[in-house]
């Protein structure tokens, strides 16, 4: 935080979650971040990882068949 104060007596401070979102894109994460902060978000909250290190090669490669899908295949959707 900046300094904002937090507590009962005062308004939220609301943190938008990014997650990896940005897909490892350092323009992504600000753009991100600007869409944020025209919504009303105080922070944003981001996760960067390895992917390929976290799942197996099946799942991997496998169809990604989620509505916000970047990509035909999880491994699409992280680069």
């Amino acid at each position: 935080m900046d300094g904002t104060p937090v507590g009962d007596k005062h308004p939220p401070y609301v943190v938008s979650d990014v997650g990896s979102n940005h897909m490892g894109s350092l323009d992504e994460a600000k753009s991100l971040i600007i869409m944020a902060a025209a919504a009303g978000t105080d922070a944003c909250k981001f996760q960067k990882r390895d992917s390929a290190a976290l799942y197996t090669k099946s799942f991997f490669d496998g169809p990604y068949n989620s509505e916000g899908a970047y990509g035909l295949t999880y491994f699409d959707g992280e680069h």
